[in-house]
């Protein structure tokens, strides 16, 4: 087992120190790779970092850890690249789970509130999110749902509210900009709000409704003349009643 001291974090290998003697004045030899688990250790003796090495290369689980000596992050390393599963913990409680391959973020990544329960759940595909990704309150129950075509958002995006299955919203992506309709509705399941995009942008007016499902107008949308109209009936009104 090899133990070297750096300075700063965990650090890359460092060579081992130079054997003590006289020189012949040819060419230094090159240092022996690191070969077997090694232990880095902060000045004082903590140990931040240990690893495995093959022929110099990190190769199999390598552990960090924090100056109270709690592990931090797990990870797994092929041919000195991230490859398998890595694991990140605060306080001993683990925070997020997620997969390399040859140095890219592929598959699944969960994390996780502090009483373990489940918070986001997302795919990757050779670096790039791919595939829906669901988004879950304390309560277990979804918060919000996706899905990304690499990288970018592409399909139907759902909202619910807090706490209850109820859908708030939908919108619809294409190529990372809403595309299609994006409604949105109260809690007793009756739509509120329709709108509809193109490219990013909005196409249209918005169509507001009350909670039995009528049109209604939205006091935004009413001409100028209109307001006015009912600013000065408010006003004659507070007027009179001051009387």
């Amino acid at each position: 087992m090899d133990e070297n001291k750096p300075k700063d974090g965990p650090a890359k290998p460092a060579a081992p120190a130079e054997p003590a003697g006289e020189t012949t004045g040819e060419a230094e030899s090159a240092p022996a790779p690191l070969n077997g688990e090694t232990v880095f250790r902060d000045e004082q003796g903590k140990i931040l970092q240990k690893a495995n090495f093959k022929d110099g290369v990190l190769e199999g689980e390598s552990l960090y850890y924090d100056e109270q000596g709690e592990v931090t992050e797990k990870a797994r390393f092929k041919n000195g690249k991230l490859d398998g599963e890595t694991a990140v913990f605060h306080k001993g409680a683990l925070q997020l789970r997620l997969r390399f391959k040859n140095g890219r973020q592929h598959g699944e990544q969960l994390t996780y509130y502090p009483d373990g329960a489940v918070a986001s759940r997302q795919n990757y595909l050779d670096g790039k999110l791919n595939g829906e990704t669901v988004f879950h309150g304390p309560d277990g129950k979804p918060v919000k749902k996706t899905t990304y075509v690499a990288g970018q958002l592409n399909g139907e995006a759902v909202e619910y509210y807090p706490g209850d299955k109820q859908i708030l919203e939908t919108s619809h992506y294409l190529k990372d900009k809403l595309h299609g309709p994006s409604l949105k509705y109260f809690q007793n399941g009756k739509l509120m709000e329709k709108r509809s995009y193109k490219n990013g942008k909005q196409t249209g007016k918005t169509i507001f409704y009350d909670r039995d499902g009528n049109e209604v107008t939205h006091p935004d949308q009413e001409p100028e003349e209109k307001k006015k109209s009912k600013i000065r009936k408010l006003v004659d009104w507070m007027v009179d009643d001051g009387k």
